[in-house]
């Protein structure tokens, strides 16, 4: 692996030595870059093109506590059927993503009135909670996942009132590596 150098802007100005210390920084920073050299700035998904790595090069992840997707907003229904929220293919290698959320019934919804929330990869459902509460309730499972496997967040009211299931703060977590695709929500 190449280092990389930090080249100062008094070793680039106009009649400055050339030395070899600067060309060799020029030669070897960008394959450093490359490299992911340590001090090396990163270089950002959005500059990447979509086919720009081979799919079995894709970081491998693992679920943890760095947030790597998210949708703050909350979402509320008042339907019976379920509603999807997040519909995401997770293009990685990976063993698995942590998903959280937070849910509640609206405030001031009547009695019995339940949010259902469930969290499916491709069209299986892994967990299904409900809560009766108006203050909002987290919830986490990880997630073991193949890589392009589907996972979705879906929740409904149970009872058929307008607006009583609120769901939000949903959001996918690794131990650090980033998320593909790498569209809008991913961090």
């Amino acid at each position: 692996m190449a280092d990389y150098t930090n080249i100062s802007n008094a070793t680039l100005e106009p009649n400055a030595p050339l030395i070899s210390s600067t060309m060799l920084a020029l030669r070897d920073n960008p394959t450093a870059i490359a490299e992911g050299a340590s001090g090396a700035p990163r270089i950002e998904e959005s500059a990447m093109a979509a086919n720009s790595i081979a799919i079995d090069k894709a970081s491998v992840v693992s679920a943890g506590n760095s947030v790597r997707f998210r949708q703050d907003a909350m979402r509320q229904t008042g339907s019976t059927s379920f509603v999807t929220e997040i519909d995401e293919y997770i293009a990685n290698n990976g063993t698995s993503v942590r998903v959280s959320l937070s849910h509640r019934v609206a405030t001031g919804a009547i009695n019995n009135r339940q949010s259902e929330v469930r969290v499916l990869r491709n069209d299986s459902v892994l967990v299904t909670w409900q809560t009766t509460s108006q203050t909002l309730v987290d919830r986490t499972i990880d997630v073991t996942f193949n890589r392009n496997d589907r996972i979705r967040i879906q929740h409904r009211e149970t009872s058929g009132e307008a607006g009583d299931s609120i769901v939000g703060n949903m959001r996918f977590s690794t131990t650090g590596r980033s998320l593909w695709p790498g569209r809008a929500g991913y961090v």
